[in-house]
């Protein structure tokens, strides 16, 4: 059965109506946009944000610890030559040295400070003089306790004159321990045999010099 042109029409009229909503809704959400286009990279920003955030602690550690040279009060050592005393090692004199008999391997070297404090280095000052330095040994590998935090071990120190730098943990401490593993020998000098003894001008020390 035929239907009314009444009832034809206004189908019509309907669908047309739906087609112009829908073609309305795809040009406001859109529909201009050329395929491959992308939104603004947000999610980019935020893991940018992210990343730096994760670093700050890190960065802001390294700014406000002030790092710079500190002083010991006291140092003792397994052993000695009565004319290069222990006490040598921290005096800030050039012209003394701390020597021990043989090649020094097993001696120990304990320093003191007044307060806690918090070192972050150890710098090693082998002799100055050319034909001393060589013709005592000198150390090659040494193991540094610092409190209760454990053992730092730095191999194969240099050896020339130095100053050779061990890092530490910043750890709050009131002594050093370093015990010396091993050790370059003494060699001759100007056709001078070397000597039977390890020779160590100076230790050094840099810390945390904040309250």
């Amino acid at each position: 059965m035929a239907r009314p042109p009444q009832i034809a029409g206004g189908m019509i009229a309907l669908v047309l109506g739906l087609g112009v909503v829908v073609l309305g809704g795809f040009l406001l959400l859109g529909g201009d946009s050329e395929p491959g286009d992308e939104p603004p990279a947000t999610a980019a920003i935020g893991t940018l944000s992210e990343s730096a955030t994760s670093s700050t602690p890190a960065t802001t550690r390294a700014v406000d610890l002030a790092v710079g040279p500190i002083s010991a009060t006291d140092v003792t050592c397994s052993s000695e030559l009565p004319a290069f005393p222990c006490r040598a090692l921290i005096d800030g004199d050039p012209a003394t040295a701390w020597n021990v008999p043989g090649a020094g391997v097993g001696a120990e070297i304990r320093v003191l400070f007044d307060t806690p404090t918090r070192v972050t280095a150890v710098l090693f000052h082998n002799l100055d003089d050319d034909e001393r330095l060589l013709r005592n040994a000198r150390i090659e590998s040494v193991e540094v306790h610092v409190g209760g935090s454990g053992a730092i071990v730095a191999d194969e120190l240099e050896s020339g004159h130095g100053p050779y730098r061990v890092r530490i943990p910043p750890d709050p401490t009131e002594s050093l321990v370093i015990h010396i593993r091993s050790s370059y020998p003494g060699e001759h000098y100007a056709g001078l045999e070397p000597f039977d003894e390890l020779a160590l001008q100076e230790l050094t020390f840099t810390g945390v010099t904040d309250p």
